[in-house]
């Protein structure tokens, strides 16, 4: 017989077929987290750039009502001292022209305190806007007061809080809905003060927003 007969086929090392390598699964990005866009954005006030997001009519409306109400119940505070500090110091004075003064000017002390109202609301006001930039409606709401020039100054706060809300509501509200035509969501006493008005974070329960 043939010497090739029952021999077995020899390959050569060069000459071995080889399979290609699975591919290497591909990897999805993680899914952001409930309330996180992806990829992760910067909550953090950016005073200038595009990524600069300013707070909205509702939000700013929000905010301050909040703030109204946390000045009202200063205000419920202050009255009910006052009234208890008044009657107990009449009651111990006895009755004569003391007593009957201190009495009345405990009546007299709700109309009094309607007037404290509005100097304690601006006080109020300019204080949080100078420590932080943000007043218990602005924390509730998510945005805060900047300054367009750096660090908000005394005089930037009285301005914007006094003397540029008094012109704003002499407007009859043409001074609040300027910010709908601006730029940078300015009213007129944020444009007299140099100041904005931007958002700081999300605010889960409460989405505000105007088109």
């Amino acid at each position: 017989m043939p010497d090739s007969v029952g021999q077995l086929p020899v390959f050569h090392r060069s000459q071995a077929v080889t399979e290609p390598a699975p591919a290497a699964p591909a990897i999805s990005p993680p899914l952001p987290k409930s309330g996180e866009t992806h990829p992760a954005v910067n909550t953090s006030a950016e005073t200038d750039g595009q990524n600069t997001r300013y707070a909205s009519l509702i939000e700013r409306t929000v905010s301050e009502l909040i703030d109204m109400l946390v000045v009202c119940l200063m205000n419920f505070v202050i009255y009910l001292v006052l009234t208890v500090a008044l009657t107990i110091i009449a009651n111990f004075s006895g009755k004569g022209a003391i007593s009957d003064l201190l009495t009345q000017a405990s009546i007299n002390s709700s109309n009094f305190l309607f007037w404290l109202f509005i100097p304690l609301y601006f006080v109020y006001k300019t204080v949080d806007t100078i420590k932080t930039g943000r007043t218990v409606g602005k924390r509730l709401t998510g945005i805060m007061v900047m300054s367009e020039t750096g660090s908000i100054t005394l005089n930037q706060a009285i301005i914007r809080e006094f003397a540029g809300k008094l012109f704003t509501l002499a407007t009859c509200g043409i001074g609040i809905l300027m910010m709908l035509r601006s730029p940078k969501s300015q009213m007129l006493h944020d444009m007299l003060a140099k100041t904005t008005v931007v958002r700081t974070g999300n605010t889960p329960w409460l989405t505000l927003s105007l088109p």
